[in-house]
């Protein structure tokens, strides 16, 4: 009888190009493996907005005081502008928009998933698997955690793992780390995506934690390359994916497109919010596309611009030369940029982190240099995954 995983990860609803192609990734490796695997499809808990006063409760008056006056005036710069955006362009962005959310629907059904399930009755699929995988992605950050990413609704008896949890910045407290102690001693394996979750994990749980390959590198260029639609853009362009609202990041680019005469293929408001930094910025913007034109865009681009550790690991998979920015976030407490430092170490590929327009030069990425050093972290990768699934 084949056995079967179910995979917990950032899936139901999540609108974003890397999240899906993670899961699918993970999904379909363990399928080759002889595991009937599926996307357990979560949908989450909406997260509750403290009130001032429950805020101050909890952060103290040293916390309150320091959490408003985080980069307080950057954070209401960008509300104020983006607030003209909307009202300005919203009515005809509408549309495109919605035609983004549609091709993210169409890229999730592709991928072999679960019946829908809550925090209230998550507990039905206790049975459903062999085997309970947290998977990749952010599923472990402070804010975004809930209890089934950990599966404190399974019985003592489930074998539960984790495959390159994410938990990408360590502004944690106590109550989260009781959480995760709880929780991870029952799982048989764990490991993770970057070095400062591993050492978080391994001092808080001692035990032995596993630095993994983010689940698209266990596919192979020529798998991926069998899954993209074909080339979408005629002429020679770079392609941009940003997630961040840095004005001075995409001057940088047009900079660089101008110089070397290439057009800017963008994807404005990625995340379903219209952003002021993106209304003008891209010779050809695009809406309508999934997961597979969405990489072929970074397959058949001369050059990557972003701020996306995925965008990041597709440019190396496609062999694409790119350059990578950190993503620009309003609070100094919080950096999503350890998975980036821990990619670019892996690849020997630590100049490709743009900061001034000077940082870029003509020396082309040595791929070659790279899948070598990246292919033993895969093959290490994917025998730990193969012991924790018992094969």
């Amino acid at each position: 009888m084949v056995k079967k995983a179910g995979i917990i990860t950032l899936y139901y609803k999540n609108d974003n190009y890397g999240g899906i192609a993670q899961g699918y990734a993970l999904q379909q490796y363990i399928n080759t493996l002889g595991i009937d695997a599926e996307l357990i499809s979560y949908q989450r808990t909406p997260a509750k907005i403290l009130s001032k006063g429950e805020e101050l409760k909890k952060l103290g008056v040293k916390g309150f005081v320091s959490l408003k006056a985080d980069c307080f005036f950057k954070k209401t710069k960008s509300k104020i502008v983006n607030r003209i955006a909307r009202k300005k362009y919203g009515s005809s962005l509408k549309d495109k928009l919605h035609q983004r959310k549609d091709a993210f629907e169409v890229s999730r059904e592709e991928v072999p998933h679960s019946p829908v399930y809550t925090e209230d009755n998550i507990v039905n699929c206790s049975d459903r698997y062999d085997y309970f995988i947290s998977g990749s992605d952010q599923i472990w950050k402070p804010g975004v955690l809930q209890p089934p990413y950990i599966f404190t609704f399974l019985p003592e008896n489930k074998v539960r793992f984790s495959y390159a949890s994410s938990i990408t910045t360590l502004n944690n407290n106590k109550e989260y780390d009781e959480k995760m102690k709880n929780a991870l001693e029952k799982y048989k394996w764990i490991s993770v995506r970057e070095e400062s979750g591993q050492k978080y994990l391994e001092e808080l749980l001692n035990r032995n934690v596993d630095l993994v390959v983010d689940p698209t590198f266990l596919l192979s260029k020529e798998q991926w390359e069998e899954y993209i639609t074909e080339r979408q853009i005629k002429e020679k362009y770079v392609f941009t994916y940003f997630l961040g609202q840095s004005t001075k990041q995409r001057k940088i680019v047009e900079k660089y497109a101008k110089e070397n005469n290439l057009k800017i293929v963008s994807l404005p408001h990625v995340e379903g919010k219209i952003y002021a930094c993106d209304i003008n910025f891209g010779d050809i913007q695009l809406y309508d596309v999934n997961v597979r034109q969405f990489l072929s865009l970074i397959k058949y681009a001369e050059v990557v611009f972003t701020d996306s550790f995925h965008a990041g690991v597709f440019s190396n998979i496609f062999e694409t030369q790119y350059w990578i920015f950190e993503r620009e976030v309003f609070s100094k407490k919080v950096s999503m940029n350890s998975r980036l430092d821990t990619l670019l170490a892996l690849l020997g590929e630590e100049d490709r982190k743009v900061r001034e327009y000077t940082d870029i030069h003509n020396n082309n990425i040595d791929f070659e240099n790279a899948k070598a050093k990246l292919n033993v972290e895969i093959d290490k990768s994917k025998e730990l995954l193969k012991k924790a699934l018992d094969l």
